[in-house]
């Protein structure tokens, strides 16, 4: 009996009349090789019956991560950041050095583009096919983005979001676990002997985050009975006229730590009167974890991470446009102590 050989991609080479580095670049849908050389190598690898191996692809996806990348080519972190403002600056400049690093340890230049709106669509997207960009982070955007206010074809892009949910499901997502920190600050809280948490916020971020910190905090009380939950404090700005309204909620409801999205609040209880942590408690579901403030790490640089390792993906796999089904990548948060709550 004849015994058979598997296909390999030397073999699928020499079908075609081509190099074997262009065969595995082509099967990796490296942005080298042109669109019609991967569809040849495909077909080709189709009809000689070649099957990938993982444990050999393993070994070369380690070989390749052990060595620096070649430049491959350009991304766009895409932003309505205003580099004007010192915290617009200081986000920025936070999240995109990690950002940076990491595509350029992949091979690629990751160049900011900030303070866009839907109205610049047209001319940014000249802009970047000019430059040859074909990857776009669309990251930390205030305004939640809406596909259709954007006038430019978005197939044309591979794209990946992070920051602000945005009006309905459409990119590929990398971003904090929100939810499960909302949780994991309560739940810490409780363990630090807090009894009576109470959520008080600006309306607005509450409503942006739809409203994610106050369920949290409910699922949390149905879960642990002995920590009740009651209404949330939500006036519509932390200005002097929200104070009494504080004051008067904190009484009400005898509550020993407050959780906050809004950092004003810290400020706004020691105009109440109360020191920090010893009248009350204060902490925040996103905390900068080189600040003394209580609450959960997001683990920025990691999201950063994911972002652009998310994104190079797309792009050498070619997937590019709102995809039918986004996926979604949700990394948990850790405590940080912090000097707001015992």
């Amino acid at each position: 009996m004849k015994k058979t050989t598997s296909c390999t991609q030397r073999d699928v080479a020499a079908h075609l009349g081509i190099s074997h580095a262009t065969v595995s670049r082509a099967l990796r849908n490296d942005p080298r090789i042109t669109e019609a050389v991967r569809q040849r190598v495909r077909q080709a690898a189709r009809k000689l019956g070649y099957r990938r191996d993982p444990k050999l692809a393993e070994l070369m996806t380690h070989l390749r991560g052990s060595k620096r990348r070649a430049f491959y080519g350009t991304l766009a972190w895409i932003t309505d950041l205003d580099p004007s403002s010192e915290y617009h600056r200081w986000l920025q400049n936070f999240n995109f050095g990690p950002a940076f690093e990491r595509a350029d340890e992949l091979g690629y230049k990751l160049e900011p583009f900030t303070r866009v709106t839907p109205a610049d669509a047209p001319h940014l997207a000249h802009t970047l096919e000019a430059r040859g960009i074909r990857g776009i982070a669309l990251m930390f955007f205030f305004r939640p983005v809406n596909p259709d206010e954007w006038r430019w074809d978005w197939d044309r892009f591979a794209l990946v979001y992070s920051g602000t949910i945005p009006t309905r499901p459409s990119f590929d997502m990398v971003d904090a676990d929100y939810f499960a920190n909302c949780l994991l600050l309560y739940k810490t809280l409780a363990e630090h002997g807090y009894r009576r948490i109470g959520v008080a916020t600006e309306l607005n971020i509450e409503q942006s985050l739809n409203h994610t910190l106050s369920a949290a905090g409910d699922l949390f009380a149905r879960l642990h009975p002995d920590h009740p939950m009651f209404e949330p404090c939500l006036p519509a700005k932390l200005s002097e006229a929200a104070v009494p309204i504080i004051q008067k909620w904190i009484k009400r409801h005898r509550v020993d730590c407050v959780v906050s999205s809004a950092h004003g609040m810290r400020e706004l209880l020691e105009t109440c009167g109360y020191s920090l942590p010893d009248d009350i408690g204060l902490a925040f579901p996103a905390v900068n974890p080189n600040d003394d403030w209580s609450g959960v790490d997001q683990r920025d640089r990691l999201i950063a991470y994911g972002v652009v390792e998310t994104l190079v993906a797309s792009v050498e796999q070619g997937r590019s446009g709102i995809p039918a089904c986004p996926r979604r990548i949700l990394l948990p948060g850790v405590w940080h102590p912090g000097a707001t709550c015992h």
